[in-house]
Parts: C-alpha cells; structure tokens; sequence
C-alpha cells in the first residue's frame, strides 16, 4: 500500500485502507450495481450499521443520540478501556472529546452520544480473532498467529497468513489450543502478558444488557442516575499470575512469529495474469492506479496532457486488486503504483512516472 494513499485517506476517516471497512465495498457497490447507483443518483440509498437500520425501520429515524447496544460500557471515563469477548475480542479505549489518529495502527471510532445535550465521545478500537477454550497450563513452545485474512489492528498486513511455530514431537492438540488462546492475550496483552488487572464482568451477556437499558432510557422507564449510580455490577478481577520478565520473554517469542506471517500470501492466480496481459496488449495506454492515492491524481493529471486515449484501472475498486499489484510487481520489480504502460511498454511507476511522460512529446505521444 502506498503510504501517502493511506495517510491521505486515514487523516479524513481515522481508519487505514483495508477491506475490513465498508466504505470501499459500498464504492464498489456504486460502481458495479446498477440498482444501487440508480438509488444513489436519485437519493433513494441508505447505507447505515445494523442497529441504526433497526432503529430507521422501527420508528422512521432517531431523535437525540442513545447508544442502542452496550451503554454501561458507554459510560466511561477518559483513559477507560473494556474488551469485549464472543466471536472476536474487541477492545476501545475512551479519548475523550477529540478523535485521536493512532500512530500504532488502531482505529479512531466514535464511542458514544446519550442525548443532544452531551458531547460525542471518541474512542481507539482494536479487534482480534476469537479462538478456544483453555485446556492447558501451558503452550510447550508452541505459537500460533491467527492471520486467516491477513492482520488486523495495528498491523494492516493483508499478506499475512495464519502460522503455528513451535511443533516438535511432544506437541499435543492441547497444546495448540493453548497458543490459540494465547494469541488473543498477545493481541491484546491482557493480564499476564500486559501485567496489569484485567476486570470481568460477571454477568456474560453485557452487549443484550446494554440494549436493554437503552431501552429503558429511551423511553424514560429510568433516568441516567438510576442506571449508571444506584445500579452495581458486579465483577471479576484477574491479576498477573508470571513476572513481567517472563511475560516480556513470551511476548517476544510471540512476535518473532508474527514476523513470519508478513508477505506469505501465495503466487498471483493465472486469472489476475491473463487481465494484466490483456489490459496492457488491448489498450494503448494503461493505468494501474490508486482511486484516492495524491501521485496517481498527478500522473493521471500529466497524461491528460499528451493524450485523452488512456484507460484507468483502479486496483482498490476490483475484488482482485491485491492480485493485480502482486502481478505488476513481478513484471515491474515494485509495489507502489501508478503503473503506466504505453503500446505495452512499461514508462514507470513512481516519480519516474512523471519524469518519462514530461520526456515525450504531444506528437509522438498522440502517434502511438
């Protein structure tokens, strides 16, 4: 990924560029469905989350601000953090009032509004892969890093995949269900590994919870006072049970795992090839390129200057543009785009790019 793509769009939403968002699918979505482009132009579409769909079908749209899901948690303080634990392990971390751009890779999400009168509170959001049960004391070595799709937070590796380090012929399946549930402490660094108290609360259910008293605080069955300062819940508190030298010694190891992970995807498929060969044969000027990323825009700009016949591709709007950058590199020796080529010639793929079209004239440029 381009850096300067990235930074360009994660100053404006807090979030990296990666497929996990939706903001790239509902694009897509635009560009490739007529139906919804159709309701788009005519101002007919709505894109939302689950609980605000709810909410519009319900009662017709949202007066005031209640959090519908989770809203003990809501109510916290600067410096608060909670992880939530079921299919994944979420963790967010109160800001305050001001959004907060992470420079270790987490996420910068709106946490909560209850109500007009209150300020929005702002949050870091993290989110790991949920695994297993504990049957061991111990992993016996063994590591296991769960990138099935790549990393998430605070990596953004879309080339990761998932490793288990550490086998040897004493390894049982115990044993790996252990380092699978380890790796959600590495994730997040809880208890041992972090060696700080982590706080559970003792009712499971805490997100139906939250529902329920926003339920009730939105239809004014209780005020904030009753929930929120007369009603206790009560908890469970784990505390470190290694010394944090071995807990820095694990977490080491662990991290030599995830090394490991970075840039194992498999070879590009024949399908991503064959539309690479043919984009560059059928066309007589191609443009493999970024839809947000500022030097595409300018190398875009500087073609517009020697002719109008050029075709634009842009990677982030395919399903296999990963695949297709991956193709480009073998061919072209780098990463980063735009691609140019011209009468299936490469001209150049960074500042190079700029510099070999300024070195060709109108002329010859309309000639080809």
């Amino acid at each position: 990924m381009d850096m300067a793509c990235s930074d360009f769009f994660r100053a404006i939403t807090g979030l990296p560029i990666h497929s996990y968002f939706p903001a790239f699918k509902i694009k897509w979505l635009y560009e490739n469905v007529e139906a919804v482009r159709n309701a788009v132009d005519q101002d007919q579409a709505l894109f939302g989350t689950l609980d605000s769909w709810l909410i519009y079908k319900l009662t017709g749209g949202k007066d005031g601000g209640i959090h519908i899901t989770d809203v003990p948690g809501q109510r916290s303080h600067v410096g608060d953090a909670k992880n939530t634990y079921g299919t994944g392990a979420f963790m967010l971390l109160n800001t305050g009032t001001e959004p907060i751009l992470s420079t270790h890779g987490l996420i910068t999400t709106v946490h909560y509004r209850l109500g007009p009168s209150h300020p929005t509170i702002y949050a870091l959001e993290d989110d790991v892969l949920g695994l297993y049960v504990l049957q061991v004391p111990e992993s016996g070595g063994v590591y296991f890093v769960p990138a099935f799709s790549g990393l998430f937070a605070p990596r953004w590796d879309s080339t990761a995949r998932g490793v288990i380090l550490g086998l040897t012929e004493e390894t049982s399946r115990p044993h790996i269900v252990r380092a699978m549930i380890e790796a959600i402490c590495y994730q997040s660094r809880e208890a041992d590994i972090l060696q700080m108290p982590v706080i559970r609360p003792t009712w499971s259910e805490t997100t139906v919870l939250g529902a329920a008293v926003a339920a009730g605080l939105g239809s004014g069955f209780w005020s904030e006072e009753d929930v929120f300062e007369h009603h206790g819940f009560s908890t469970t508190i784990f505390t470190p049970e290694i010394t944090p030298e071995e807990a820095d010694e694990q977490f080491e190891s662990w991290m030599q795992a995830v090394t490991r992970t970075h840039n194992s995807t498999s070879a590009p498929s024949p399908a991503a090839k064959q539309f690479v060969q043919q984009a560059i044969a059928e066309h007589k000027c191609v443009v493999f390129s970024k839809t947000h990323c500022p030097f595409c825009a300018k190398a875009k700009s500087a073609l517009k200057q020697f002719t109008s016949q050029f075709t634009v591709i842009e990677l982030d709007a395919r399903p296999d543009g990963d695949e297709i950058q991956d193709v480009l590199k073998e061919m072209t020796g780098g990463r980063s785009v735009p691609r140019v080529f011209i009468g299936g010639k490469f001209i150049g793929g960074g500042d190079d790019t700029l510099s070999q079209l300024r070195q060709r004239t109108p002329a010859s440029q309309q000639a080809e």
